[in-house]
């Protein structure tokens, strides 16, 4: 995911979890398929 600049954080915590990313609008595309890939 380095390549398309993809970023993410995850914060646990005993209240629960929460996480967030940021992709660049020119990568989604990418970034979705390559997420299709990993779940297949």
């Amino acid at each position: 995911m380095d390549k398309l600049k993809v970023f993410g954080r995850v914060y646990i915590a005993k209240e629960g979890i929460n996480a967030q990313i940021s992709v660049p609008d020119h990568n989604w595309e990418a970034f979705i398929m390559q997420l299709n890939r990993i779940k297949s």
